[in-house]
């Protein structure tokens, strides 16, 4: 057996990991605020990536919508709309921009502003209603705006809601 032997997919990997690893700590310690904003686009980036080439063409976890709603609630609405600007560059980058997306603009920015509003309230109750209530919030605009609703999107959006929740608790246990 060749002692030599190597992944080549592996080359590089482990100095990127470090790398990556020490801009993160790097990052974390000059700013919380930074490190956090930077983390939800990199995961939301990562979605995107994964949703558009891998077989899984719906991950049910809206991580910007998480990011924008935490980030507003904890660093302030400036943040939560920085949030909402890159929620729309990677749509645009992955090619995914469509009347729907357009169309949650009005919800996210209301959903950002609420929040930055509704932050002194417990942190779990004004996150969660806030997510339930985009869902509301762009059912209303398609109905209005868009002259139609997809009764179709209810189980996935029940289903991001259940992952939302569980999101929300694990970041009000670590902050």
């Amino acid at each position: 057996m060749n002692k030599n032997f190597h992944f080549p997919i592996y080359d590089g990997l482990i100095p990127k990991v470090m790398l990556f690893s020490f801009i993160s700590l790097l990052l974390f310690s000059l700013s919380k605020v930074f490190f956090t904003v930077i983390i939800f686009i990199l995961l939301d980036f990562i979605k995107n990536f994964l949703e558009l080439k891998t077989p899984f063409k719906y991950i049910p976890i809206k991580i910007m919508d998480i990011g924008i709603i935490t980030v507003s609630y904890l660093f302030g609405l400036s943040f939560g709309l920085i949030l909402i600007a890159f929620f729309y560059i990677n749509k645009i980058i992955f090619s995914r921009l469509d009347d729907q997306a357009i169309n949650s603009l009005p919800s996210l920015i209301i959903t950002c502003l609420l929040t930055f509003i509704l932050n002194q309230f417990h942190f779990l109750i004004v996150t969660i209603s806030l997510f339930i209530m985009r869902y509301i919030i762009n059912f209303l605009t398609d109905l209005f705006f868009l002259r139609y609703l997809k009764i179709s999107n209810i189980p996935a959006r029940i289903l991001n809601i259940i992952f939302a929740y569980f999101i929300f608790n694990f970041i009000y246990f670590m902050v």
